[in-house]
Parts: C-alpha cells; sequence; structure tokens
C-alpha cells in the first residue's frame, strides 16, 4: 500500500503592478466619495443649517415691535458671534439667492450661510460691510457672484430697513466709470467713483487671500490701527476711518477663485444707493423675486410677440384686411367680436387676430417691466422694457 502525498495549492504572490492597482483604485473610491460630500452632501447639511438661520432670524424680528424709521440707513445692533442679523438678496441671480447672513466667518460660520468679517461695518454704517462666502460647497452661496455686472443690485434686508447696493464699474478708465456709475447711480457719487477717491475701486477683480486691505473701510487703504491716529490713505491722498462721515457705504463680497480652488479671492464691490424702510416697500416689494430664468424668459416672450404682431401687421395691409372689423375698439358697432357676414371671414379673422395680439403684447410688456424693476436690474435694461409699450403705441398710430 502506498501512500501519495497531495501537496497544498500554491497562491502566487500578488505582483507589484496588481498591489498598486489595487491602491489606486482605492484611493481613487476615497477621492469620489470625498467630491461627493463636499459637492453634495454638504450642501444638503448647509440648507438644513440655512433654513433654521433663516427661522431663527425671522421669529427675532416678529418678536420686536415694528421700528418707525426713514430714509437714512440705521444700522442693526451688533450682533453676537455666530447669530444671523440680516438678509442678503442677489435677484439678478435668481429668486433662490437670498440668504440669511451670519455673524462671523469661521468654519461652521460659513456652513450655515454669507458670513459677516467682525471687524468691518454693519449694514448702513459708513465704511465697508464686507462678507464672505463659499465658492463650491456647503451651501456655495457665492458660486455665481462672477456673473454680477457693473449696476447690478445687491440688497441687505435688516430688520427695518432695504439696502439697495449697486455694483461698481468695472472699468478703470474715468469716462467709462462715469458712463457705468451714471446708470444708476446719484451725479455725486458718480463723481467720488469716476474720478473722486473712489476711482480705484472696481466693481470686480481677482486678488490673493493675503490681500485684507479689499475689505478695509476704505478698500485699498491699509487697515488703521486701533492706536492709529493718522487717516490712512490711498495714492498718497489721506482718507478718513470710520468713525468720520465722508466714507461711502460699501459693500464686498468675497470667495473663492477659480471656482474648484482656493488660491485667489474673486472680490465684488457695491455702493449704496437706495434705502427703503420696511413699512414703505411699496406695491413692487409685495410681487415675487423673479429669476433670472424668468427674466429671460419673459424677455424672450416680448421678442416673440413683437414679430408676430410685425407679421399679422404686414398679414392686414397685403390681405387688405382692415375692414375686417370696422370700429374700435369694438369689432363690429354691436360686437366686441366678429360677427358672421359682416365682412368675409378672412378678413375678420386677420384682423381680429392682430387685435387680440396685440393686447397679448401689452400684458408681456408691462410683465417684463414689472420683472426687472422687481429685480432691481440697472437702468439701461430698464429703459429698454420701457421701450416695448412705446413701440406698441407708435405701431398703433402708424397702423
Amino acid at each position: 500500500m502506498s501512500t501519495h502525498h497531495h501537496a497544498a495549492p500554491r497562491h502566487p504572490r500578488p505582483s507589484v503592478g496588481r498591489i498598486a492597482g489595487e491602491l489606486l483604485l482605492t484611493v481613487g473610491v476615497v477621492l469620489l466619495l470625498f467630491v461627493i460630500y463636499e459637492l453634495f452632501w454638504t450642501n444638503i447639511t448647509s440648507a438644513r443649517l440655512q433654513q433654521e438661520a433663516t427661522a431663527g432670524l425671522e421669529e427675532q424680528w416678529d418678536s420686536r415691535p415694528p421700528s418707525d424709521v426713514g430714509d437714512e440707513p440705521v444700522p442693526p445692533p451688533a450682533p453676537e458671534p455666530g447669530q444671523p442679523f440680516a438678509r442678503l438678496h442677489l435677484p439678478t441671480l435668481g429668486q433662490d439667492a437670498q440668504y440669511t447672513v451670519i455673524e462671523g466667518t469661521g468654519e461652521e460660520d460659513l456652513r450655515t450661510g454669507p458670513g459677516h468679517y467682525p471687524d468691518t461695518q454693519l449694514p448702513g454704517e459708513r465704511g465697508n460691510l464686507a462678507l464672505a462666502g463659499h465658492r463650491n460647497g456647503s451651501g456655495a452661496v457665492f458660486q455665481h457672484i462672477d456673473r454680477l455686472r457693473s449696476c447690478d443690485a445687491v440688497v441687505v434686508e435688516t430688520e427695518t430697513q432695504w439696502l439697495t447696493y449697486r455694483v461698481l464699474p468695472f472699468s478703470e478708465q474715468s469716462q467709462q466709470r462715469r458712463d457705468e456709475a451714471a446708470d444708476c447711480l446719484p451725479p455725486e457719487l458718480v463723481q467720488r467713483i469716476a474720478v473722486g477717491d473712489y476711482s480705484h475701486v472696481p466693481g470686480q477683480h481677482i486678488t490673493t487671500p493675503d490681500a485684507i486691505e479689499v475689505i478695509s473701510p476704505m478698500p485699498g487703504a491699509p487697515w488703521p490701527d486701533d492706536d492709529e491716529t493718522d487717516a490712512p490713505a490711498v495714492d498718497g491722498q489721506s482718507v478718513v476711518t470710520p468713525s468720520y462721515p465722508m466714507l461711502e457705504r460699501l459693500v464686498t463680497l468675497t470667495t473663492c477663485h477659480p471656482q474648484f480652488s482656493n488660491t485667489e479671492r474673486l472680490i465684488v464691490h457695491g455702493v449704496l444707493a437706495e434705502t427703503t424702510p420696511k413699512a414703505d416697500g411699496g406695491p413692487l416689494s409685495r410681487l415675487p423675486m423673479p429669476s433670472l430664468r424668468a427674466q429671460k424668459g419673459i424677455a424672450l416672450a416680448n421678442v416673440i410677440a413683437q414679430i408676430g404682431i410685425m407679421t399679422t401687421g404686414v398679414t392686414v395691409r397685403v390681405t387688405a384686411s382692415g375692414l375686417g372689423c370696422e370700429s374700435w375698439p369694438r369689432c363690429n358697432q354691436d360686437s366686441f367680436v366678429p360677427v358672421p357676414g359682416a365682412a368675409p371671414a378672412l378678413h375678420q379673422a386677420v384682423e381680429f387676430g392682430n387685435r387680440l395680439l396685440t393686447f397679448v403684447l401689452v400684458a408681456v410688456a408691462v410683465a417684463l417691466i414689472l420683472a426687472l424693476h422687481r429685480a432691481g436690474r440697472r437702468k439701461q435694461l430698464l429703459v429698454l422694457a420701457w421701450m416695448m409699450p412705446l413701440g406698441i403705441v407708435a405701431q398703433a398710430v402708424i397702423g
């Protein structure tokens, strides 16, 4: 009887390439999970924190009796660190671009929403109200502030007032700055921004993280020391400290740049142009804030309606359908709509269709005007919007 010994199967030793591949695969999965966490999960967490902060702020405001304030800016009381104290609205970026502002710029503060640099001024104070916000992840509240343009509105809501700041001109040339600022600012502000002591402050620019002078009371000037008696200076010219009334009321938004990096900072500067008491918000304040997509949609509808009215107007002329409805505003003496047999059916249909489209065009033009005024768009766009109804009147006269 013989005994056979079967050797245990030998497992080949993993090669260096296989080990490296598995390690790279593991690292890739970990990085993917990290990206998902940063870009998606932190947004969910931040949305919840933002809702809680908003609810707390509204409860705080509702618990106090209304204050009777005028058109002069009234700064809110100094907030405690980590507490909400104001609301920020960026109407150009859409209806959803409104956030509760938190006191502080720590990690937890910015996870909740835009944070206020504690050493900078409060809403309505002379100097520089500086706010920081994430551009991706943690709510990404400042993700699209690079889309803000000169004269776009940056609205800060306090308990008693709406403070409307306007983005400063982007150009460095005096005349161009004057032209841009004239669209939305009073003459005395235009002068200071075009050729005065604020001519060095751009509406938007890129800088490095250590350039803290962008949130100085006078952007570009060094921060005054606590024991400093001399005023800071810009380009050799003296400017005042926050306790002096000569400074304008500015707002500064800061965020990371490029979007998925933090090597630089994107800065947006604006200046206070209008103050409205909440008790006197006017009828437009009761309208919902239109998103940027809605504004573009209404503008496109205007263009389509204008093309339609011109096409039907030409058709009325070519087909000699002007007498399809013999009177105005009635189609016939006894009816607002066509009466069978009163005129050829084709002529009635063409002329009455042209009249109906006129009413549609008027409605869309009014909707555009209301939307742009509610969103606080710059003067140039408002002028173009008002040209729509004027064009309708001109077409009616020519027709």
